[in-house]
């Protein structure tokens, strides 16, 4: 998928893949690998190959569970992302 055929924002694929990297330094939040793996998951859904990188460096420090729950989670934020330009 490339990043000039969504219909989301550049800047919204950014803040993203921010918000992930924010959560998984713990800057401006606290450090939350969950939380962090599931905003770079939805970037990487939207066509940020980086955001998909970083995120796998950080499910190797998650749990099984961790994981599962992350998943979970951007997959109920996928329907919001989606729908953010309609």
């Amino acid at each position: 998928m490339n990043v000039t055929s969504l219909r989301i924002p550049l800047l919204a694929l950014v803040s993203l893949s921010l918000i992930g990297l924010l959560h998984a330094k713990g800057r401006e939040t606290q450090r939350d690998p969950v939380n962090a793996y599931k905003f770079l998951s939805l970037a990487e859904e939207k066509g940020v190959m980086e955001a998909a990188q970083t995120r796998n460096l950080i499910a190797f420090k998650m749990t099984s569970e961790q994981i599962d729950e992350a998943q979970r989670l951007a997959g109920e934020w996928a329907p919001i992302a989606e729908n953010s330009n309609d």
